[in-house]
């Protein structure tokens, strides 16, 4: 029963951590960037942007730290888990994939929060946003998505 229990717990913040951190860029790329891009000059939204990273660089690092635990947890009492280096399975090749696709998420977090810092420093002389920034936004969706998708297949 504790196992249940502590299982559940892990998949539900486990779930709730990727709702955040994939959630947030994904609606950053749909919803808040074409709005804000058409309401705000380049420097007054690169100064937005900074200050909506700022208030919610917290709540990102939180999901992180919830899916170390909760993820080195799942790992352990998965059936298919064979240990560390072992990649046998269709499951733990999955895995593998997905943690390299969530590494090179956090890299792409990293590159836009500086991208950000970078182009609130100084304003842009063509009055645009850095492409970077929209190429980064939907290159961190996509690799989003694609982690749910690989989840998704794990757990089949």
């Amino acid at each position: 029963m504790t196992t249940t229990l502590l299982t559940t717990a892990s998949i539900w913040f486990h779930t709730m951590a990727t709702i955040v951190l994939i959630g947030h860029y994904l609606l950053m790329a749909l919803v808040y960037l074409p709005v804000f891009n058409r309401r705000f000059g380049s420097k007054d939204l690169l100064e937005l942007l900074a200050e909506f990273n700022g208030a919610v660089r917290q709540r990102i690092y939180a999901a992180l730290g919830v899916f170390a635990i909760t993820g080195v947890y799942l790992m352990f009492v998965n059936e298919s888990y064979q240990g560390v280096g072992n990649f046998s399975n269709a499951w733990s090749v999955l895995m593998l994939v997905k943690h390299v696709l969530i590494v090179g998420m956090i890299g792409m977090v990293m590159a836009f929060n500086r991208a950000i810092r970078d182009g609130a420093a100084r304003s842009e002389a063509d009055g645009k946003l850095p492409a970077r920034l929209n190429v980064l936004l939907w290159a961190l969706s996509a690799c989003g998505m694609l982690v749910i998708l690989l989840t998704a297949f794990a757990q089949a």
